[in-house]
């Protein structure tokens, strides 16, 4: 083992960037920060038409490094950083690491019929490689249609990289992918764990621009100036939501994993050979991905849950941990009468019911605040919980022991209320920020700190608190919900 007293991890998430502080010898979370992300966008004109509302990736960076430096980490010894994001949005480089353009991800004006122009791929082929749908449309759509549309740029790009990635470059000088980010990106083959030279050429990229792919946890190099003074070794991260899935200690398919964000996300896990082996087909009804430790990959579907929470808080005027707290302020009982049809956005990621719409009924004028709060989040543990549901339909054997994070797991009645819909106790952990966490284990793994993935995943382990379902509620918010038209 090395002498690495602190391990960061540094995390962005789609409306907040964390870094935590890890004493890999304790086990404990010294510190934590947190900012929203910039506000500061970017643009960009191409011909006639300029492109806003883009996100800046360099204010990204300065973000994330200012709350690394506001850890304040004590004493003078090395320290070990790697970095979590979101999986689909990219940073094209140049050779100096600047951005080529804003964040590459879904631009507003840019068509999905152009798209498709631009990278002609069967859908069932797409989904059996990349596993993911071929109309979600991932970046790497977007990255032929600006090699199309802006050539004189494209001309300057020397590598794309996942959020995560970039900021790792940033501090390392290394350029380098990992699977589970990779995979998001759409022109990563699952399959073989590596870029699909088929999807590359279908969107006349150059396959210069993917860089080596390495394992989660890996060292790139070191940095002498984030903390003068200071020797930093930064290693790879990981897809967000596979970090906390190595920090809760998920190492095989006996633990599902639920990750309340803006995006709420029912994972489930399963063993994959040498040459991949779980999913393709049709239906597309559910997104494959890769675990951080091999032969493990991932099927799940996700819900727009905590962008309608910020919705409702916002239309209460409440900030989210007073939203939390008018939630859980009702006496905890079945629902009487007063209901939330938790529709705003599409029912399930990649499922795209846009027909239905979200309901309130049942109000009177005895309904205030807190009444419309619970009911926003009943509604929404109703809606994970089927993701989950169907997830497990026709799995052999006990359903795995699911654990919660997320940070509307600090709200006192969200495990219980999850707990009570599926009719079986849950798990949630007593870590929320549990991306960030994974990423400084990846730090420690890259380090040498720890001996490989599976040490890491111990530290956190079993650090949960059962919440058992009462039966009676559970009958009276089943009668409730499923009455409902749910598509």
């Amino acid at each position: 083992m090395h002498d690495f007293g602190w391990l960061v991890g540094l995390d962005y998430g789609q409306t907040r960037v964390k870094a935590v502080l890890v004493d890999p010898a304790t086990g404990e979370v010294a510190a934590m920060r947190a900012a929203a992300p910039p506000k500061r966008e970017g643009a960009c004109s191409i011909g006639a038409e300029t492109y806003r509302r883009l996100s800046d990736p360099e204010a990204l960076v300065e973000t994330g490094f200012q709350l690394i430096r506001d850890l304040a980490l004590p004493g003078r010894g090395p320290v070990a950083i790697a970095v979590s994001s979101a999986g689909p949005p990219l940073v094209a480089v140049d050779r100096d690491l600047r951005p080529v353009w804003p964040v590459v991800g879904h631009w507003d004006g840019v068509g999905t019929e152009e798209l498709d122009e631009h990278l002609p791929y069967n859908s069932d082929r797409f989904y059996a490689e990349t596993g993911s749908p071929r109309w979600y449309h991932p970046p790497v759509f977007h990255l032929a249609w600006l090699k199309a549309h802006d050539p004189i740029r494209a001309e300057n790009v020397a590598g794309v990289l996942s959020i995560g990635g970039y900021v790792a470059a940033r501090l390392s000088g290394v350029m380098a992918a990992e699977p589970s980010t990779a995979g998001a990106s759409g022109a990563f083959d699952r399959t073989t764990r590596a870029w699909s030279p088929a999807l590359i050429r279908a969107g006349n990229l150059n396959p210069d621009w993917f860089p080596e792919v390495r394992p989660a946890g890996t060292a790139l190099g070191e940095n002498r100036w984030l903390m003068p003074g200071r020797r930093v070794l930064v290693s790879t991260g990981a897809h967000d939501y596979l970090a906390a899935a190595l920090a809760a200690g998920i190492t095989g398919p006996s633990m599902s994993l639920n990750v309340l964000g803006t995006w709420e996300m029912a994972v489930q896990f399963v063993k994959i050979g040498a040459e991949g082996g779980w999913g393709g087909g049709e239906p597309h009804d559910v997104l494959h991905d890769l675990h951080v430790l091999p032969g493990l990959g991932t099927q799940s579907l996700e819900c727009w849950s905590g962008g309608q929470m910020e919705w409702a808080r916002r239309l209460l005027s409440l900030s989210p941990s007073d939203f939390l707290a008018a939630a859980d302020s009702a006496p905890l009982q079945a629902p009487i009468g007063h209901l939330y049809a938790p529709f705003l956005g599409p029912q399930f990621f990649p499922h795209q019911s846009k027909e239905i719409r979200a309901a309130f009924s049942g109000l009177d004028a005895r309904v205030g605040p807190g009444d419309l709060a619970r009911m926003v989040v009943e509604g929404l543990a109703y809606l994970g919980a089927r993701m989950f549901e169907i997830l497990e339909t026709g799995r052999p054997g006990p359903a795995p022991a699911l654990i919660m994070t997320g940070g509307a797991t600090r709200g006192r009645i969200t495990g219980q209320l999850k707990a009570d819909m599926l009719n079986r106790t849950v798990y949630v952990h007593k870590l929320s920020e549990l991306s960030a966490v994974g990423a400084a284990l990846l730090a420690g793994v890259g380090a040498g700190y720890f001996e490989g993935l599976e040490q890491a995943a111990a530290l956190f382990r079993n650090r949960v608190t059962p919440v058992d379902p009462d039966r009676d509620r559970h009958a009276a918010y089943r009668d409730a919900f499923d009455a409902l038209a749910w598509a």
